[in-house]
Order: C-alpha cells, then sequence, then structure tokens
C-alpha cells in the first residue's frame, strides 16, 4: 500500500505480505479492527510499516494461525469501544465482573503460534501488546524490541490465560490451551496501567484451569507503570504459572 490514509478494517485470510510505502495510516474510525489475520490459511503471512489507529477492538489482531510477522507498525488509539456507554460495549470491551473490559488491546495473539512481533511502537491504546489462548495454545512466540508505553487503562504487555481447559488434573494439555515457550525480550514498556490496574509486562491466569508457563521474560526496560514491572497473578486455584523465567 502507497502512502496515505485509508479508512477500513483489512482481513487477510491467506498467505500475504502486507507492506506499507511511506508509512501509510489504516484508520479504522467505527470499525472493528484495524488488521486482522485469520485461520490457517493465514499462516506466514507479515504485515509491516502501517499506522494503525482508531479501531473499536484491536488495531492489529492475529487469530488461529501460525508463523505471522508483524513488524515495524505504529499501534495508537485502538480500543475506542472502552469509552462507549457500558450498555453499548460488547465482547471484550464490556467488563467481566470486576475485571473491566479492554477491547483486546492494541495488538492481539489470540491462539497464535511460532509468530514474530518486532520493532512496533504500540503506544496510547487501552493496553499494549495481548497473548491468549481461547480456541488453542498461544506458543513459540517472540515479542521482540518493541516499545509498548502509555496504554493507560491496562498492561504494556499482557500473557494471559483464558482457555480453563489448559492445565487438567495437575497436567498442562498444551495442545488445548495454554500461553507458553514464549520469549518476551527487548521490549520498553512503560508508563502503562495509569488509569486502570496494569503492569509493564503481566503473567496471569484467569478461571481455573488456565495455564501460562514456561515463558522468557528477558532484558526488558519497565518503568512507572500502574502496577509492578513485572507482574505474576493468579486469579484463582488450579492454575499453572510454573516455570516462567524472569
Amino acid at each position: 500500500m502507497q502512502r496515505g490514509t485509508y479508512h477500513e478494517d483489512v482481513t487477510i485470510a491467506t498467505n500475504l505480505d502486507l507492506r506499507g510505502d511511506g508509512n501509510p495510516v489504516i484508520d479504522a474510525t467505527g470499525l472493528t479492527n484495524g488488521v486482522l489475520i485469520q485461520g490457517a490459511a493465514a499462516a506466514g503471512t507479515s504485515v509491516r510499516g502501517f499506522t494503525v489507529q482508531h479501531a473499536t477492538f484491536e488495531g492489529i489482531l492475529v487469530k488461529q494461525t501460525h508463523d505471522a510477522l508483524v513488524r515495524d507498525n505504529v499501534v495508537t488509539q485502538n480500543d475506542q469501544g472502552t469509552s462507549l456507554p457500558a450498555n453499548q460495549q460488547t465482547g471484550e470491551c464490556a467488563a467481566v465482573g470486576l475485571i473491566p473490559g479492554d477491547c483486546g488491546e492494541g495488538l492481539h495473539l489470540w491462539s497464535v503460534t511460532n509468530s514474530q512481533v518486532l520493532h512496533n511502537t504500540v503506544v496510547n491504546n487501552a493496553g499494549g501488546i495481548l497473548l491468549t489462548d481461547e480456541n488453542g495454545p498461544t506458543s513459540g512466540n517472540m515479542i521482540d524490541h518493541n516499545t509498548a508505553d502509555n496504554n493507560l487503562e491496562d498492561c504494556g504487555i499482557t500473557i494471559a490465560g483464558h482457555n480453563a481447559g489448559a492445565f487438567a488434573h495437575g497436567t498442562p494439555q498444551p495442545n488445548v490451551g495454554g500461553v507458553y515457550s514464549n520469549s518476551i525480550s527487548h521490549n520498553e514498556v512503560n508508563g502503562n496501567g495509569i488509569k486502570g490496574e496494569g503492569a509493564g509486562i503481566l503473567l496471569a491466569g484467569g478461571p481455573p484451569g488456565t495455564a501460562v508457563y514456561n515463558n522468557r521474560i528477558v532484558d526488558n526496560v519497565a518503568q512507572g507503570n500502574g502496577l509492578a514491572g513485572v507482574t505474576l497473578h493468579s486469579h484463582a486455584p488450579g492454575q499453572d504459572l510454573d516455570g516462567n523465567v524472569i
């Protein structure tokens, strides 16, 4: 795509190398996502060189695929659904009990394996970069040399277990779910969660049966966040948060 501003949401369902020439802007005002990469057929897709802004939910959502590359993008001012009246907030934008909605953060890997998120600037969203496992494991991903700053409602980088089948009878179920064996390295994660309860980098399990384990959190800078620079948080018993290296 050439330089300019494009008012659209981009959906990629096949293997595609999408590159921006001259930093084009994908402005998803009033739309669901800025860029959605979804499905097994989209494996190997790369998206690089864009500014993605103003989506109701995620700026860039990578869902149920593998071997994707998200590099050299600016993801800013997404998660706009958090500002809607409470009775209009849906999906990830809606609160669950005492947990406020986050609209999926600026950049989200949802049941994604063996992918790379490199050299992106993820700023001024509700939250920064999110890894979850609703429909299967999120593992083997590299989150490296990104800047996730000033995402005021939530964390800079969130590694969250949502799949209640990922840990059963005291044993991880890696084919079912879990967020494991990911590398989070050389990122700058500052000034997040100031208005909410956000950490710099959060590893957390939601319901019983979730699993966030064997991840490596190495050589990051995390300063001035609402909670600790690196936070481990178990919301319920019967979860696996073992083997994480910080």
